[in-house]
């Protein structure tokens, strides 16, 4: 079983009723993306690289979850070396295993890829935009 607690003044919040027994428990601080940076994320930044893309030519790539593929492919592989036989490989981390700077730091990537080659502008959240 796996629940999500919050903690206020040093005590468990909204707590689920368990059977009696004996249990290990983890506890982990939660500083995974905010739900905010995901919203932006997936509503913004995934289409208008999509849109870009497809503008470019690449018109195999026609769904969000291509684009989001395309991005998490480009910019969050990890090299891994073996010690013992210097063979590479690479793995490409998730999105939800970034915290809230590693993913600002992913998005201004993102931002960064569609204005240089794509030739596209992709506001930051917080920047209002307008439309004439």
């Amino acid at each position: 079983m796996e629940f999500y607690a919050e903690i206020l003044n040093g005590k468990f919040k909204n707590v689920i009723p368990i059977s009696d027994g004996r249990y290990y428990v983890k506890i982990e601080k939660k500083n995974k993306r905010s739900l905010p940076q995901n919203a932006y994320y997936f509503g913004v930044v995934v289409p208008m690289i999509k849109e870009g893309l497809y503008e470019i030519g690449y018109d195999n790539i026609t769904r969000n979850e291509q684009a989001h593929k395309f991005l998490v492919e480009k910019f969050l592989q990890q090299e891994s070396v073996n010690k013992k036989t210097g063979e590479v490989i690479y793995i490409t981390r998730s999105t939800t295993d970034l915290n809230t700077i590693e993913f600002n730091e992913y998005l201004e990537k993102c931002q960064k890829f569609g204005a240089e080659y794509l030739n596209i502008y992709i506001p930051s959240p917080n920047e209002q935009v307008s439309i004439w």
